[in-house]
């Protein structure tokens, strides 16, 4: 009998691009201080250059970029943690990742009541503008007239 046919050896896989934290925080525009507090509770896990600097590869970048977006919408890091605990797609993600949309929605939620509150003030102190200028030469007349 003959030996089984061998698949073709593998091409080596190129070494993954690893960032500092420097590149990362121009990249993602995080201050270096919020890259170490997100890591230390545990959002991310950089791999450590012989030197103990952070290093960050493929994964903990688009982690980053994740932070980074959703910080800049306004949510909060538990809920972060909760988004990104969907990565790993353990059994029950899907009723998690519908959790984690709702969060989302009602922050957006949230931010629309606090636009409508804001609008409505900007309109109000507009009102009171347009009448101040209004009653403005009304004064004038009067001061002169006395």
């Amino acid at each position: 009998m003959g030996a089984a046919p061998r698949s073709a050896p593998s091409a080596p896989r190129a070494p993954q691009r690893l960032s500092t934290m420097g590149e990362i925080s121009l990249l993602l525009k995080i201050t270096p201080r919020a890259i170490r507090f997100y890591e230390e509770i545990g959002l991310i896990a950089p791999a450590r250059a012989p030197t103990n600097a952070r290093l960050f590869d493929e994964e903990a970048r688009r982690r980053l970029a994740w932070i980074a977006r959703l910080r800049a919408a306004g949510v909060g890091l538990k809920d972060i943690q909760d988004i990104l605990d969907l990565d790993g797609r353990p059994a029950g993600w899907e009723h998690q990742c519908r959790r984690a949309i709702e969060k989302v929605t009602r922050r957006a939620e949230s931010l629309r009541a606090q636009i409508a509150s804001i609008d409505a003030i900007a309109d109000q102190l507009r009102g009171e503008l347009h009448d101040e200028a209004d009653a403005a030469p009304q004064r004038r007349e009067h001061t002169r007239a006395g």
